[in-house]
């Protein structure tokens, strides 16, 4: 990897502000060679009826942890995909 987890974050924070609106709920954790961890800090804002995080919430944390892999290993490029 080019970035490490914390300068992800940053990057992210910079150019993509509207995913955490205000707390930190996903965030790259980890990047390492051909892959990361990323987490979701779920809130009620998260959750569907009885509890459970929502299926949006987990397909945007799928889609921001292929977001945080690119960016880790391809560098600071805010449009790769």
């Amino acid at each position: 990897p080019v970035l490490t987890a914390a300068q992800v974050n940053v990057l992210m924070e910079t150019v993509y502000p509207q995913l955490n609106d205000q707390a930190t709920f996903y965030e790259a954790i980890e990047v390492f060679a051909g892959g990361c961890t990323v987490r979701l800090n779920a809130d009620e804002r998260h959750l569907r009826p009885g509890g459970t995080v929502s299926g949006s919430s987990l397909f945007t944390l799928a889609d921001i942890g292929g977001y945080v892999c690119v960016l880790s290993h391809a560098g600071p490029d805010a449009l790769s995909v």
